[in-house]
This record gives C-alpha cells, sequence and structure tokens, in this order.
C-alpha cells in the first residue's frame, strides 16, 4: 500500500520479537503524504489486528541514508 504513495523514499521494517516496526522516509515534512501513510497504516491496522506493529515517519531532511537507517531493521522499499 504505501508502494502507491509518491513522496516515500524508503520503508524499512524490523521484527522485534512479535512486534512489527516500520519507518517511512520522506525528503521533508509534507502533511499531505502524512496523510497518506497514516491511512495505509489504518487499513493495514484494519486488515491484519492480529499483527501488533508501529508505524514511524522519518524525515530525511538532505541526510544521507546511514544517518536515518533504524538500528537493526531492513530496507523494505527503497526508490
Amino acid at each position: 500500500m504505501v508502494a502507491q504513495i509518491p513522496g516515500i523514499e524508503r520503508v524499512f521494517i524490523r521484527k522485534d520479537d512479535d512486534f512489527m516496526r516500520i519507518w517511512m522516509v520522506i525528503p521533508d515534512i509534507n502533511i499531505g503524504t502524512e496523510d497518506r501513510i497514516y491511512a495505509a497504516q489504518m487499513a493495514f491496522m484494519g486488515k491484519f489486528p492480529g499483527i501488533p506493529c508501529d508505524f514511524s515517519v522519518i524525515f530525511r531532511q538532505d541526510l544521507d541514508l546511514p544517518a536515518v537507517w533504524p538500528v537493526g531493521s531492513q530496507i523494505l522499499l527503497s526508490r
């Protein structure tokens, strides 16, 4: 779902025990993009209520990839 949202540069994912953490990286603060991300999050949670997860948005703001890469995560989507 988030792959369809323009403006998302990368998606990182990490599984902590039985909990999924998902980060979406966007270049800068953009309310329209954030709204679409959170709508996708709500749709995911509605479709998969048994999967505990946390979604976060990272504003890259001209930082290099290593500076925003969450510790222990893997890239799920890269553009």
